[in-house]
């Protein structure tokens, strides 16, 4: 697997939550959350739009943080995360690049 590999499917996951989140019979906390919202006049668009903007920067930044680009609770080290063969999809940047190209240059 490759960094570009990783983060497609770590962009996969999200639209499959997002969809989760806001189906009609979404048994999550978050989308009952957003129905409460939803019947109290918030427009779907906008939580749609909200909602994706925290998984994206989260996700982000959580890939940023494996890359030692960010800290996780004020600790910045690089980790290393390798597939089943092998594969190291850290520390080249690769990982922080494909991030930002799928989450953040939307």
């Amino acid at each position: 697997m490759t960094a570009k590999e990783f983060v497609k499917a770590i962009k996969k996951e999200k639209q499959n939550t997002m969809s989760v989140y806001f189906s009609n019979i979404s048994e999550t906390k978050v989308g009952q959350m957003i129905k409460e919202l939803t019947n109290m006049g918030v427009p779907n668009e906008f939580l749609f739009q909200f909602v994706d903007t925290i998984l994206n920067e989260n996700y982000y930044h959580m890939m940023l943080a494996l890359e030692g680009e960010a800290s996780l609770d004020n600790i910045q080290m690089t980790y290393g995360l390798f597939d089943e063969d092998g594969n190291e999809l850290t520390g080249s940047g690769d990982l922080e690049s494909e991030a930002f190209k799928q989450f953040m240059a939307e």
